[in-house]
């Protein structure tokens, strides 16, 4: 199969899945969340959902590129830690900033610390093998994996990645700003977690960068006596522009990262081409 078709064949797979999985949150999943005896297993339900779709993108991968997704050593350390770093710094920051006094012990609050984990790693499976797995991949294997290509690769993924957060206006229609700046701010770390994929070759990394950083936004919720009415108002109070402005500078440090990783990245080869002659 040629590259322009494996290149229509995997955003036609992206764009089917994509829709498919926003009918089924309009339908099946709005619904639910606003429902004070159903919105924990929509939650549940929705994770199920994102695995299911993760399967298939695992199988379109391995058949259109024969890259197998599995969890291995080869370059996690590195793209997890290094290539990573400044996403942990965020992961702390995000955590650090999101604090608020305890209404539960840590016992108490352990069954839902476990239950956000599960839904955000199943959100990072989908989103990942979605956006880096297939999208960059499918747009490396036809712009080529030149400084150009991957840039292209990086960027056209990553604008994916952000337009696909405007279907959190399904439940929260009102948060006009903070879905923006969710748009463009995913879009920045999006390009970042594209070159930790391509410099680790190792998706794992950011499959568990990107659980991570989302399980941090959701952390201190699980020591609250009142989940449901919490979650009501994070989905109901929109942020002010100045808040918008500056999380859209801070997220900026995301996208600086990764253009200089690439120059890194792109520099050790010319230097390794030059010596090898």
């Amino acid at each position: 199969m040629g590259n322009k078709k494996k290149l229509f064949l995997s955003i036609f797979i992206a764009v089917i899945i994509i829709l498919v999985y926003a009918v089924f949150v309009n339908v099946c999943i709005a619904p639910l969340i606003k429902n004070k005896s159903s919105f924990l297993a929509a939650g549940i339900i929705q994770a199920v959902a994102r695995l299911v779709l993760s399967v298939i993108l695992w199988i379109s991968i391995n058949r259109l590129f024969n890259i197998k997704i599995e969890i291995k050593k080869a370059g996690f350390i590195k793209g997890f830690l290094w290539y990573g770093f400044i996403l942990i710094i965020a992961i702390l920051f995000q955590l650090a900033s999101n604090y608020q006094p305890p209404e539960k012990n840590f016992p108490e609050a352990l069954p839902m610390i476990v239950y956000f984990f599960i839904v955000t790693l199943a959100i990072g499976i989908y989103e990942e093998l979605l956006c880096r797995g297939l999208l960059f991949n499918s747009f490396e294997n036809y712009f080529g994996d030149t400084k150009k290509g991957i840039y292209i690769s990086a960027i056209f993924s990553s604008l994916v990645f952000g337009i696909m957060h405007l279907m959190n206006l399904i439940w929260s229609p009102s948060l006009i700003i903070s879905t923006t700046c969710q748009v463009i701010y995913a879009t920045f770390v999006g390009f970042l977690f594209c070159v930790i994929y391509y410099r680790s070759k190792n998706l794992i990394s950011c499959v568990l960068l990107h659980g991570i950083f989302d399980f941090t936004a959701y952390f201190w919720f699980a020591f609250s006596d009142n989940l449901f009415q919490q979650t009501l108002d994070s989905n109901s109070v929109d942020i002010s522009i100045g808040n918008g402005v500056l999380l859209i500078l801070l997220s900026s440090t995301f996208v600086i990262s990764g253009i200089l990783q690439l120059r890194k990245e792109f520099s050790n080869k010319t230097l390794d081409m030059k010596n090898n002659k």
